[in-house]
């Protein structure tokens, strides 16, 4: 099984879940960061992940071009969707509803939300000055959702 993981990182906490997604999914594994790379090439993939983080209440750009311009051919793939963010329950979940099409939804095999961490180290100023200002810290954050990812791993590997 050949699997496409598409995502974009602001600050390496995408990139760190993508990394340990590709060293506990079976198969041919292939990583495209649309950051980096505009010419994904899902065409010869079985299954494709799209993952992404919330910034200012939307995923990417990036990501969410990517979607809209291979929806067609996204919903003939075992797809998984996830995004990392800091809220849970209702807002978190409307924000994974939100970050992806509605088409897309509907045919994922599996679909979470994986949590989120600041590295202040890792933020410019102004993004540090907003994190202090809104989360009232001076360190860093970790609430990723270990579960979560081990529930996504587990479902795509049904779906396989």
């Amino acid at each position: 099984m050949k699997t496409a993981i598409i995502y974009m990182s602001s600050h390496g906490t995408v990139t760190k879940i993508v990394k340990q997604l590709a060293s506990q999914l079976s198969g041919e594994i292939q990583l495209y960061n649309v950051r980096e790379n505009k010419q994904v090439d899902i065409e010869h993939s079985d299954r494709v992940i799209i993952g992404g983080s919330i910034h200012g209440g939307k995923i990417q750009n990036g990501i969410r071009q990517f979607c809209e311009e291979n929806q067609k051919n996204l919903v003939t793939k075992e797809l998984g969707l996830f995004i990392c963010c800091f809220y849970e329950g209702p807002k978190a979940i409307q924000q994974l509803k939100d970050a992806y099409p509605t088409m897309l939804h509907k045919h994922a095999k599996a679909e979470t939300i994986m949590g989120g961490e600041f590295r202040l180290q890792k933020l410019n100023p102004f993004e540090r000055f907003l994190v202090k200002r809104i989360a009232k810290t001076t360190s860093d954050i970790d609430k990723l959702d270990r579960q979560a990812f081990q529930n996504f791993v587990s479902a795509m590997e049904k779906a396989s």
